[in-house]
């Protein structure tokens, strides 16, 4: 599993963990300092990776890689996120992510050599609301006016207070 941030490495190791019924023992993690692989089930760090120079070595071990937030990576030639996917390139590459990209410089579909706008496979919103694993989206209406603590001290003054607009200046 590839991600790019510490807290996905965390959250990815205890949902594995949840819902596998393993141990952290059985969960290797290659990112930051820690560099202890299982080549079985392990967590990696998209950064970490591009900086491990027995990558395509390291790459032969897996036959399945899953890339979360995938949408962050480019399909440029040049880009890093390419140069690791080609190393896994023998591998079965599954790329999870809410919101693809359809840009020039970042592409979700290109980097995983798909039609454009197509994915392999969705979950709709409402098919997650409907097995019970996201709730229905609520508007909530919030005052644009922010608050005196979050704008400082108090700067117009009230005729009723001059000794206040004495203090703040006004």
């Amino acid at each position: 599993i590839i991600v790019h941030l510490q807290p996905l490495m965390v959250q990815w190791r205890e949902r594995l963990i949840q819902f596998l019924g393993i141990t952290k023992k059985e969960i290797g993690t290659l990112g930051g300092t820690k560099k202890k692989r299982t080549g079985k089930l392990d967590i990696a760090m998209m950064q970490s990776l591009t900086r491990v120079e027995e990558l395509a070595e390291i790459a032969e071990d897996y036959s399945q890689i899953i890339i979360d937030e995938c949408h962050r990576g480019s399909a440029a030639a040049d880009s890093a996120w390419r140069e690791i996917l080609d190393h896994f390139s023998s591998a079965t590459q599954i790329g999870l992510t809410a919101t693809p990209k359809d840009e020039i410089d970042r592409n979700t579909y290109r980097l995983f050599d798909l039609e454009r706008g197509v994915p392999t496979d969705e979950y709709a919103l409402d098919d997650a609301v409907n097995d019970g694993f996201l709730v229905p989206a609520r508007a909530v209406a919030v005052s644009p006016r922010a608050t005196s603590r979050a704008r400082g001290p108090r700067r117009t003054c009230r005729p009723s207070f001059p000794s206040a607009c004495a203090r703040t200046r006004c």
